[in-house]
């Protein structure tokens, strides 16, 4: 019977079960993951990618006698070099369909 009551009970109340949605809350959350992952992670990203291949240009330099190990600095150099590109690219196709749709600047999703 108590069983029975807690899901009537659950069920009575919308708010419990998150059937009420509060959009200027979501809102917040989106703009707020925005700032994150533009703001931070990705110049994070960009800044370790950078070091990476700067680090490997450093170490090929090193490496004049030994052409094995230049090889492998050539790869590193390589890939840091793509990484970079990758990085790059993406968050500006982020940034160019953001920008097409109005989001993350100040518009809305919904046609008001």
């Amino acid at each position: 019977m108590k069983k029975i009551l807690a899901t009537i009970s659950l069920f009575s109340f919308p708010s419990l079960v998150r059937a009420q949605f509060d959009a200027s809350r979501a809102d917040r959350l989106f703009e707020s993951m925005h700032e994150l992952i533009s703001g931070r992670l990705i110049p994070l990203f960009i800044a370790l990618a950078l070091t990476y291949t700067i680090y490997s240009v450093f170490q090929f330099i090193a490496a004049q006698d030994d052409s094995q190990q230049r090889e492998e600095k050539k790869q590193q150099i390589f890939w840091g070099i793509v990484g970079l590109f990758v990085i790059t690219s993406i968050w500006g196709l982020i940034a160019i369909i953001g920008d097409s749709f109005g989001l993350f600047a100040g518009g809305t999703l919904t046609n008001e």
